[in-house]
């Protein structure tokens, strides 16, 4: 599937910049069934899906769309969303977000810490690397969650949010 998903978002890429939607099914090399949908709009969003029996990916480009955070986690304040991406397998999911915020990234991170102990988690990861950082964490329940903050160019922070959770599925 890890295949499937760079050649979906190769496609998605390249159809950028204009109203279009393609849909279809494949077989991989190695027998794997399933559908995908590529989708791009004229405000510049971009959208893959492609499910298989595996599970379900979907990731989002541009500032629109809705992100599904694991419990206990929730949008940046103010943020805009760059992209996203959400994996559903079998067993579990992990998805991300990237966005951009004014906000310095001592007080993105002082955010995500305070948001994620409240809401279960043990924050027990911790690393500051040249102007990054980097808070990580977990949660009785196997949630876990990573947060990667550094200075923008534009005096603000880029971040990306990655979590995950078991589904039971």
């Amino acid at each position: 599937m890890k295949r499937l998903i760079a050649l979906a978002t190769a496609a998605a890429l390249a159809g950028c910049g204009g109203s279009d939607t393609q849909e279809g099914t494949f077989e991989s090399a190695d027998g794997e069934e399933g559908s995908y949908a590529i989708s791009s709009d004229d405000d510049g969003q971009s959208a893959v899906s492609i499910k298989t029996e595996d599970g379900e990916f979907n990731m989002r480009m541009g500032s629109g769309g809705t992100v599904n955070y694991v419990e206990g986690l929730s949008g940046y304040p103010g943020m805009a969303v760059i992209n996203s991406t959400d994996v559903n397998y079998g067993e579990g999911r992990n998805a991300s977000v990237t966005f951009m915020t004014k906000d310095k990234p001592a007080e993105v991170v002082e955010f995500y810490r305070k948001q994620a102990e409240a809401g279960g988690f043990k924050v027990n990861t911790e690393v500051k690397m040249d102007q990054s950082l980097i808070i990580g964490g977990d949660a009785e329940d196997g949630r876990t969650f990573s947060l990667n903050v550094s200075p923008s160019e534009e005096g603000g922070s880029a971040a990306n949010l990655g979590f995950s959770e078991k589904t039971g599925q």
